[in-house]
Parts: C-alpha cells; sequence; structure tokens
C-alpha cells in the first residue's frame, strides 16, 4: 500500500513457480505468503496464522499449481 492505495494482484495456478511463507505469523498476527510467476514477479499474501489457515493457503496452492 502506497499513500492509502490499495493494490490488487493475481496470478493463475498455472503461471505460478513458487509459493511458501515468508514470515510466520502467530495467533494474533498474519503471515507473509510469497508468490512468485514463471516471469520473474511476485507479490504477497498476508493470511491468518490462527487454526493454521496460512498452511492451508500455501497447501491449496501447491496443489492447483501441479
Amino acid at each position: 500500500m502506497a499513500n492509502g492505495e490499495l493494490f490488487v494482484v493475481s496470478s493463475p495456478y498455472e503461471n505460478i513457480s513458487f509459493v511458501g511463507i515468508e514470515k510466520k505469523g502467530n495467533e494474533e498476527s498474519y503471515s507473509h505468503i510469497y508468490i512468485e510467476t514463471n516471469d520473474g514477479n511476485f507479490f504477497y499474501l498476508n493470511a491468518p496464522a490462527q487454526n493454521r489457515v496460512d498452511d492451508l493457503i500455501v497447501n491449496t496452492i501447491k496443489m492447483k499449481m501441479k
């Protein structure tokens, strides 16, 4: 977010080359999920660490990448 702007990025699963948790959150904070695309671009998802939602998201993306 820059100057109050929100940027929304997405990518089809087949264009994702890597996904993983870069910074693990705790029960009160969000994890930062790093996603890299086949063309070398990347973006982050913020996901709650509570109840392992972050792990579920990463595993689901990895499953759909195949």
